[in-house]
């Protein structure tokens, strides 16, 4: 029975929209410069791990790793190629990317010659009902704003105000999906007027 209903999907989907059928995709984009990126993989109540299978620029370089933290190894790269890591995992246990900012590309500088210290998105993930991001390195008086793709434009979904701590620091939102698969980014504005976009997320509703 399971594998005619997965016949199904592939006949009336295109192949980017399955691996959101029955689990989530983790999207990182960037630049790589130099370095790999190192994984946090959960362990599942069945004892098996969460994340399925990991491309690096639509290939295939990982699948089921049997551990609880890994590595994607990117050099195979070269310095400032573009490079997208997706992570198919376990609808309910979100990997986390631990040192996402190491290929972070996502800044636009509104104050020519100020640029921050840190790049503060860490790692950002979604469940049923909320958004959660670890930053680090925030001013006080800055401004987070949620934002859902709809369409080609980014719609706000909510706002939080930006603390003044220099420790990581998780925020939470509570939200209301739509249907389907949510597209969501987070826009820092900081209070010297520096925008900072984190890459994009996805969440699919049931």
């Amino acid at each position: 029975m399971r594998k005619r209903f997965w016949w199904l999907i592939l006949a009336v989907l295109p192949s980017q929209t399955v691996f959101a059928i029955e689990s989530n995709v983790l999207i990182l984009t960037g630049i790589y410069s130099g370095k790999n990126l190192y994984v946090q993989n959960p362990l599942l109540p069945d004892k098996q791990f969460s994340t399925e299978e990991v491309f690096v620029n639509k290939i295939l370089v990982l699948s089921h790793p049997i551990t609880s933290a890994f590595t994607i190894d990117l050099s195979h790269l070269t310095i400032n190629q573009p490079v997208e890591v997706k992570i198919v995992h376990n609808e309910r246990y979100s990997p986390r990317i631990i040192n996402a900012h190491v290929i972070r590309n996502h800044t636009v500088n509104t104050k020519p010659g100020y640029v921050p210290t840190v790049d503060v998105f860490r790692w950002i993930n979604a469940d049923g009902t909320k958004i959660r991001w670890l930053t680090h390195g925030e001013k006080g008086g800055g401004d987070f704003e949620i934002q859902r793709a709809f369409i080609e434009n980014w719609q706000k979904v909510d706002n939080v105000p930006a603390k003044s701590i220099n420790d990581h620091t998780v925020y939470k939102i509570l939200v209301t999906h739509d249907p389907g698969e949510n597209i969501y980014r987070i826009k820092l504005t900081d209070r010297d007027g520096y925008v900072t976009y984190s890459d994009t997320f996805r969440y699919l509703s049931k």
